[in-house]
């Protein structure tokens, strides 16, 4: 059960018209009860801390079958303050982001001439961490056999750009992109 939100608005704030956004992380009891609150500001609501934590510390949950009150879990909620109707909000789903520039990515230019030369051929998987929509590193997690084709194939992948991945609640977070990339010696014409 809820406890009705707007009891929790501080007057002086309501008078000022002051509004905002919160997050808070609740650590749940498996009895379901609130074991501790930790709001996170977001959107100019730093004076809605407290009130976000004291009404959430009134949020009654369903007990967790097998659990005890020694057993702790997290949930998120988050809580638009306005002066006039304050309300509950779901949290957003994190949106995965989208490569812009796959077309360009690659081209046989990215061939290293010392795998080619050695006739080398072969598959690499790689994953690089993205931030803000550029990579920050690439990890080969399969090498292809070749030294010369794996560095390649992280070199090509720093050169991706991103749409920037959010979380769910819309704050920049990294991101790991997976991608195979298979070296085929390009043939003479």
């Amino acid at each position: 059960t809820e406890p009705k939100l707007d009891a929790f608005y501080p007057a002086a704030l309501r008078a000022a018209k002051v509004q905002g956004v919160t997050i808070a992380r609740l650590v749940l009891r498996g009895d379901g009860q609130v074991a501790r609150c930790v709001a996170d500001v977001a959107e100019g609501a730093a004076p809605f801390s407290g009130p976000t934590c004291d009404y959430a510390a009134r949020i009654r949950f369903a007990p967790v079958k097998g659990w005890s009150t020694a057993d702790e879990f997290s949930v998120w909620i988050k809580i638009a303050w306005h002066p006039q109707r304050s309300r509950v909000l779901p949290m957003d789903a994190p949106v995965e982001p989208r490569l812009l520039n796959g077309d360009t990515l690659m081209s046989s230019d990215d061939y290293p001439p010392s795998a080619i030369f050695n006739g080398e051929e072969g598959a690499a998987s790689v994953v690089i961490d993205v931030l803000e929509g550029v990579p920050t590193g690439c990890v080969v997690t399969r090498s292809s056999g070749s030294i010369g084709l794996d560095d390649a194939s992280c070199w090509a992948l720093m050169r991706a750009r991103f749409t920037p991945f959010r979380d769910e609640f819309g704050r920049p977070a990294v991101w790991h992109y997976t991608r195979n990339i298979k070296w085929v010696l390009p043939t003479e014409e």
